[in-house]
């Protein structure tokens, strides 16, 4: 289970860009986001995979922080797929590199 608690973001000395996002994402589930550009859908993905530190708040996967080192079991996929993997590869191909050392 994916889920954020009172998660917020700002830039150096901004207005928060994210404030006060509750989730709670069971496995299987998939949530889609949309918004206008700049409203922080790129921001909360890269905080709810661990690339970004949250402002406030907190990120959990099964009850446990994100893992700071080694295999991450939440990815960021950047929004040009074809910047982000190989399109010749199959998807299970692209899966299993996800799990490899």
């Amino acid at each position: 289970m994916l889920e954020t608690h009172q998660l917020s973001f700002h830039f150096a000395a901004g207005t928060p860009l994210l404030a006060d996002i509750s989730l709670r994402l069971a496995p299987g589930e998939w949530l889609g986001i949309s918004g206008d550009s700049g409203a922080g859908k790129s921001t909360l993905g890269k905080l709810l995979s661990g690339q970004l530190t949250p402002s406030q708040g907190s990120v959990q996967v099964d009850g446990s922080p994100l893992p700071t080192r080694g295999l991450r079991p939440v990815q960021w996929l950047p929004q040009s797929p074809e910047l982000a993997v190989n399109p010749r590869w199959r998807v299970g191909k692209i899966l299993r590199e996800a799990w490899t050392p």
